[in-house]
């Protein structure tokens, strides 16, 4: 019988169980893993694409500090908040996070995003948007390729 992993701990250590830094790794790919938490992947300071859908994700606010984003991949986990999650991802182009719990979307989170061109949040619960989401210095609907809600 297989051994169902819930949490993964990111974080490399290498001789002498000294922590390494994870300064090359550019795409990660743990979807479809039953993940609950994604610790240590703040030492990822390289990554560029992140793939982590189909997972039991609730608390993305670690990705803030991942300031290369480019592409995420969280559709299908169980996001309810992404308020502080994207507010310094201002390489972030691509944005999936439909089909999650998220309720509400502040119009300041996205606010750096300026290279955003791909944002899905449709299959949620979201109960209203603020306009001014869109309206932001950095966001404009004119960029946006696909917008999904």
């Amino acid at each position: 019988m297989a051994t169902k992993i819930s949490r993964v701990n990111l974080s490399r250590r290498g001789e002498n169980n000294q922590k390494r830094e994870n300064n090359g790794t550019t795409t990660l790919d743990v979807s479809s893993s039953c993940l609950f938490a994604l610790d240590g992947l703040n030492e990822y300071i390289c990554l560029k694409r992140l793939l982590a859908y189909d997972n039991c994700l609730s608390d993305v606010e670690c990705l803030q500090s991942l300031h290369q984003l480019e592409v995420v991949h969280l559709q299908h986990n169980n996001v309810r908040k992404i308020e502080n999650a994207f507010t310094d991802c201002a390489a972030l182009k691509e944005l999936r996070l439909d089909f999650n719990c998220i309720s509400k979307v502040s119009s300041l989170t996205f606010e750096k995003c300026e290279n955003l061109t791909v944002l899905d949040l449709s299959f949620n619960q979201l109960q209203s948007i603020e306009v001014r989401l869109l309206a932001t210095n950095a966001v404009a609907l004119s960029s946006f390729r696909s917008f999904h809600l």
